[in-house]
């Protein structure tokens, strides 16, 4: 079963919108799946480099509300690897 999925407009500048394009055509990845992709990346390493919360008043932290869990990542370039400009 397929998770729900949002659709969404989202305005880029152009050369942003470009250089997705050959990221995902070297990635052989479509524009959308390449997006994606680089957002979970990006969610992932910010949720990571976050400090473990310190508890609230209530005695929960986040007000109560856990760390959000880890996202499947498609498989991608290593960690590190040099894209070419």
């Amino acid at each position: 079963m397929e998770p729900e999925e949002i659709r969404l407009t989202l305005r880029l500048p152009q050369e942003l919108h470009a250089r997705l394009q050959w990221l995902a055509q070297d990635q052989e990845r479509s524009l959308n799946g390449q997006i994606v992709y680089l957002l979970k990346t990006a969610v992932e390493d910010a949720v990571q480099e976050q400090p473990v919360p310190r508890p609230t008043r209530q005695g929960a932290p986040h007000g109560g509300r856990s760390r959000p869990a880890p996202l499947a990542a498609r498989p991608g370039p290593a960690r590190g690897a040099k894209v070419a400009t």
